[in-house]
């Protein structure tokens, strides 16, 4: 039985941000929140540079976009850089703006009359 080792991940063929350069690493480096990870005890084969190059990606954003929105699936860590960003929890915008439809409430007739109306099978 052969044993084979990998040399770095496979999902590394691919990158996650392919304009990663090596100066975009070199930031993201300097900065004090990753600047605080102890690089060192990563194996070679997965460095903490490598995990940058290839496992993320640099994003800017115009004023008013809208990065996440609360209930989105997600599985990534967000730092800011630059600027700022606002954090605004329901019910701070309208629906509307967030590109969710209104839910319209109905009275007890009208809650009454889809009981009446819907369909059994569809």
């Amino acid at each position: 039985m052969a044993i084979t080792t990998q040399s770095r991940p496979q999902r590394w063929d691919e990158p996650f941000g392919a304009d990663m350069t090596d100066a975009d690493v070199e930031r993201l480096l300097s900065v004090p929140e990753i600047k605080a990870i102890e690089a060192e005890k990563f194996p070679s084969r997965i460095s903490l540079a490598g995990i940058l190059r290839n496992d993320s990606r640099i994003v800017r954003y115009k004023v008013g976009d809208i990065v996440i929105r609360e209930g989105d699936y997600g599985n990534s860590a967000f730092l800011i850089l630059k600027g700022k960003l606002r954090v605004v929890l329901a019910p701070g915008l309208p629906g509307e703006m967030l590109g969710r439809t209104k839910i319209q409430k109905k009275n007890f007739w009208q809650a009454l009359k889809q009981l009446w109306t819907k369909k059994k099978f569809p």
